[in-house]
């Protein structure tokens, strides 16, 4: 009954409420609408599965977000998150994932860098794989000049051909 229900700025129904706080119980999700229950956000600790849910209710109904207790993970998209972050469905990023590992000191950075090329970053220091915006890959060179422009040795188990045909090694 409404009377389970704390109602701020409500006007006489639970539906039309601008914030609407369900305690729950030990059997029942805890709940708290913000917003109309149909067109706004709900945000639920489902007690069966120890998750707290976000809810969006302003377009297609379903989980955005989910946290799960006692693991802390996040999921973004699915309502069982499986990893620290677990993604459902595209991602965009606006500039540069930063990668870093506990163990050592180098951390790694790949996306779009300086705005005209992608590229894998070893600790801001030195670009170890890049892309330019004409498709040129570059290994251990930031600005390649050809298709594939490597600064470094080449070691091949086979062969090495030019437009096709053997240059090097058994083919």
């Amino acid at each position: 009954s409404d009377s389970a229900f704390i109602l701020v700025n409500a006007s006489g129904s639970n539906a039309n409420a601008g914030l609407v706080l369900d305690p729950g119980t030990a059997d029942s999700d805890a709940s708290v609408y913000l917003g109309a229950q149909d067109t706004g956000w709900l945000i639920s600790q489902d007690v069966s599965a120890d998750i707290l849910r976000f809810y969006d209710y302003t377009g297609t109904p379903g989980v955005r977000m989910a946290i799960a207790n006692g693991t802390g993970n996040v999921g973004i998209g699915t309502d069982s998150p499986a990893y620290l972050l677990d993604v459902q469905g595209r991602v965009q990023f606006g500039d540069i994932i930063y990668l870093a590992a506990n163990s050592v000191d180098n951390d790694w950075h790949l996306g779009a860098w300086n705005g005209d090329r992608f590229a894998i970053v070893e600790s801001d220091v030195k670009e170890r794989f890049t892309i330019d915006e004409g498709g040129n890959v570059g290994i251990g060179d930031s600005s390649p000049d050809y298709g594939l422009d490597v600064v470094d040795d080449i070691n091949s188990d086979d062969c090495f051909r030019e437009a096709g045909a053997q240059v090097a090694g058994t083919c």
